[in-house]
């Protein structure tokens, strides 16, 4: 039988250890308070919350200079930001345990806005992130993070803003960076703190670490504030921090409204930084097509590096979707990656072609394309079906003029037999993709009644096959 021994006797009855055992009661009950206050404001997104866990933000006109002061700075700093983590310390002392934040609110608002950079390039990537922010006016704050091997930077508010304009506001200086720097990727776009734009059904969003951590900050020169231009730790880091201007609400829809937000797939134009010293394009840009555009990058200055990425991108809709229903999106992209790179190239969809011309035409230079596709022997076949109406006729009109283009028409309208017209005008080898098995029989049955193709002459892949047509 298990017994409750801490209940039955008396602590120097159980063990010699009577004032740590008193004293780990003393702190499970403060944790088990903690832990209801939570429930209850977590609970609804409209309730208040308690002081206890979040108290009032008071405006930090602490101006540290000596050891017993960073612990003030550092417990009024926060608090506006969300609720702290439980942490055993702080962060003037070596306690190897962390303190962090979640950043969102119950009410959907934040008092901070925080951009998490990592990989070989951080230092570039958030250096460029800093430079556009402080050129469009917004403070920003670089901190190297515990591990050295990564930046955050910091946006700090005056007062609660709603984290969609935040992430807003984040999102628009990411774009101005891309521009400054184009290496920068898409993934940048999923890494900021808060995560998204409402409190998640049965959560309190996501946890960064907070900066100036004692240990880390003592011997290792980390989560310490950097000069972005030396990229060395500042002297006194509680007095650069105190000295960090902060954004009121209004400030931030002011300046989401003047920046340019982010656009991908075809609304995606040319965009410039205003920052100056961009070298200009090209006066031609080679490319090679083929499975896809293939364009070099050698000399695409970053603005147009930037919007070529942001072109061949779509908006996922499984992000907004979850985030429309209250759930989370760790590990949902915002954005649905279509390119990809290597040292030489960024290779795009090909049915971004035109577009790609138009945004490089407008950066002042000329796509040259290196046709590289492969040229199929021709198939001897006619079309022995009949198109029933004239929009069907014209349709496969207009179809054919183009190498590239989409027909979308409602069921029942005959689009897998217009498809035949057009692989009858064109005489080349298809490949068809299809989703489901009864349209792949559909398919076949089609091919061999409109275009009289024998059984060996259609092969199928998928389905418990592997055969192409010999």
């Amino acid at each position: 039988m298990i017994r409750n021994v801490s209940a039955e006797y008396s602590a120097p009855q159980c063990c010699g250890h009577a004032e740590e055992i008193a004293e780990l009661r003393g702190e499970l009950a403060d944790l088990r308070a903690r832990v209801d206050e939570l429930a209850r404001v977590t609970a609804g997104a409209s309730e208040v919350m308690p002081a206890a866990i979040r108290r009032p933000a008071a405006a930090v006109t602490v101006e540290p200079r000596h050891e017993e002061q960073p612990a003030a700075l550092m417990r009024a700093a926060p608090h506006g930001g969300g609720l702290p983590y439980a942490d055993r310390g702080s962060p003037e002392t070596d306690n190897p345990q962390a303190a962090g934040l979640y950043v969102l609110l119950p009410d959907n608002t934040c008092r901070l806005l925080a951009c998490d950079f990592d990989g070989p390039a951080w230092r570039l990537d958030a250096v460029a992130y800093v430079q556009a922010a402080h050129a469009a006016g917004v403070p920003a704050a670089l901190e190297v993070s515990q591990s050295g091997q990564g930046a955050h930077v910091w946006i700090f508010f005056s007062e609660q803003v709603a984290a969609a304009d935040a992430r807003a506001l984040g999102a628009a200086l990411l774009r101005e960076a891309m521009a400054i720097r184009g290496e920068l990727g898409l993934e940048s776009y999923d890494r900021f703190f808060p995560a998204q734009d409402f409190m998640p059904k049965k959560g309190i969003g996501n946890l960064i670490a907070l900066p100036l951590q004692g240990r880390c900050r003592r011997h290792r020169s980390t989560t310490v504030f950097l000069d972005q231009e030396t990229l060395e730790p500042y002297e006194d880091q509680f007095a650069f921090l105190s000295s960090i201007r902060r954004l009121g609400a209004a400030e931030v829809v002011d300046k989401v409204e003047e920046l340019q937000p982010p656009a991908v797939g075809p609304a995606t134009r040319l965009y410039r930084s205003p920052m100056a010293g961009e070298r200009p394009a090209p006066e031609t840009v080679q490319a090679e097509l083929a499975g896809m555009l293939a364009i070099r990058r050698a000399g695409l200055p970053s603005s147009l590096l930037a919007s070529l990425k942001h072109l061949a991108s779509l908006h996922n809709a499984e992000f907004y979707e979850k985030q429309r229903m209250g759930f989370s999106v760790w590990k949902t992209p915002r954005f649905l990656r279509c390119y990809e790179e290597t040292l030489e190239h960024i290779y795009l969809p090909r049915g971004v072609l035109d577009q790609a011309k138009s945004i490089i035409e407008e950066a002042g230079s000329r796509l040259e394309i290196r046709d590289a596709r492969p040229v199929p022997a021709r198939l001897n076949l006619s079309f022995h079906g009949a198109l029933r109406d004239e929009a069907q006729e014209k349709a496969v009109e207009v179809m054919a003029r183009h190498e590239l283009g989409v027909l979308v028409a409602p069921p029942g309208a005959g689009k897998t037999v217009m498809a035949c017209a057009l692989i009858a005008r064109h005489v080349t080898p298809v490949l068809v993709l299809v989703d489901r098995a009864p349209l792949l029989r559909q398919w076949q049955e089609r091919l061999r009644t409109h275009l009289g193709l024998p059984a060996e002459q259609i092969g199928q892949i998928g389905g418990g096959k592997a055969g192409a047509p010999g």
